[in-house]
């Protein structure tokens, strides 16, 4: 027994004395499991085993702080933990569910203990969102000017689920309904264009908004920003526009700051008015930005972007009853024909209680993190009444891992400072 101990404490000792190493490649792997949930993997999914392989190492590094642990350390997550908890038990207890609630409340605490560097698995986003962007501008070049489509997705390593994506993978102009699509829809190595928007959203945010500044990071975000716009998402697009609107309305070049009181400096003023003439003409004269747009408000041939995301969402809310309301229907809404956004699912799921405790790291980001992370939060509070992704568990624990490196590195909340 005691060499048991004496050969797992060398482990134990050694995985330490090499952490800098194997956290970065840790947090580099993280990085791509929001990419591969829909890939073939060895357990389920392609996503889930990358969590399942990393699980030895962090299981070992955990071991090595456990001196240094306190319950305070988990405050960060500890609602959302029990949010986990409460899914685990609200309608019913099965496996799967049970192995999920494990997974990612071993990898929250792991972040919490700093066994995941968060701050390199931030660098990878955005290194991935970049290189997404590159390709977004190949695909067009091949399109536009070579005349073919440029395939980066490996529509073979698919998982049958995600079948209805291969046609627009393969084309860049089906939809995943089948419909062709009036313009080139490219989404680099994403499946579609609005997942490239959940993930490179992000990284646009922390470059822009960084208080560094440094020339790589506007030319990283003017690299996103392309992409984005290119990528035809109109929520893509919009936040786009409405980031370098920010950016232009509350930076003070002096201070290399952001306050809300620089809005109505008369050079803020002057950038604002040129900022939105060329948006009009942008969306004047550029076709498949006008088209991005409208869509989402507007579609003669059948829902708009948003009424499509929401309007079967809100009637299976309507139906519920007064108890449904407070703890949800099923644990699943796999039974609906119809995908729900984030909020309307977890209303669904999780009743009222669940909003209540699954939202709580969102909103207190407002008023903990400094700029780039709070206008994060902003964003992924309003996208999850369209998307499903911000409470996926594999988009959750990309976002909520970025969130922590925003804790770790906000002195200062921009919202007390923003006037």
């Amino acid at each position: 027994m005691n060499r048991l101990l004496s050969v797992g404490n060398k482990i134990v000792a050694y995985v330490d004395s090499k952490k800098y190493i194997g956290d970065v490649i840790v947090a580099v792997m993280l990085a791509f499991v929001p990419i591969f949930q829909h890939y073939m993997g060895i357990v389920d999914c392609g996503s889930t085993t990358i969590l399942v392989l990393l699980l030895p190492y962090l299981g070992i590094r955990l071991l090595s702080t456990l001196s240094s642990f306190r319950f305070s350390n988990l405050n960060f997550v500890l609602v959302l933990i029990v949010f986990f908890i409460y899914k685990m038990i609200d309608h019913g207890t099965y496996f799967t569910e049970v192995a999920q609630v494990v997974l990612m409340t071993f990898f929250m605490v792991c972040a919490c203990q700093s066994c995941i560097d968060t701050d390199a698995l931030k660098r990878a986003a955005i290194c991935i969102a970049v290189m997404a962007s590159a390709c977004l501008i190949i695909q067009y070049f091949c399109y536009y000017i070579l005349g073919f489509h440029l395939q980066l997705v490996p529509t073979s390593a698919l998982l049958p689920e995600s079948s209805s994506w291969i046609p627009g993978a393969q084309t860049g102009t089906i939809d995943v309904t089948g419909k062709v699509s009036r313009i080139y829809r490219p989404s680099a190595f994403f499946l579609e264009p609005s997942h490239f928007f959940l993930y490179a959203c992000p990284s646009l945010f922390i470059t822009l908004f960084s208080p560094e500044g440094g020339k790589y990071n506007r030319i990283f975000a003017i690299l996103i920003s392309i992409g984005l716009i290119l990528s035809t998402s109109g929520m893509g697009i919009a936040v786009a526009v409405g980031a370098w609107g920010l950016y232009f309305a509350l930076r003070d070049d002096e201070e290399g700051a952001f306050h809300l009181r620089n809005i109505f400096r008369r050079r803020n003023l002057i950038f604002i008015g040129c900022f939105l003439v060329v948006v009009v003409l942008t969306f004047a004269f550029v076709p498949f930005v006008r088209e991005s747009i409208v869509r989402i408000f507007n579609n003669p041939e059948g829902s708009t972007a948003l009424s499509g995301r929401t309007k079967l969402a809100l009637s299976a809310l309507k139906k519920m009853s007064f108890g449904q309301w407070i703890v949800g229907i099923a644990d699943t809404t796999t039974h609906l024909s119809f995908n729900m956004p984030g909020f309307m699912a977890t209303v669904y799921k999780y009743g009222i209680i669940g909003v209540l405790l699954s939202y709580e790291i969102y909103v207190k980001g407002l008023f903990k993190l400094n700029m780039p992370y709070f206008w994060l939060t902003v964003i992924l509070l309003i996208v999850s009444f369209f998307s499903a992704h911000t409470h996926g568990t594999f988009f959750m624990l990309f976002y909520v891992l970025l969130l922590k490196e925003g804790h770790n590195v906000s002195k200062v909340p921009w919202i007390r400072g923003a006037k």
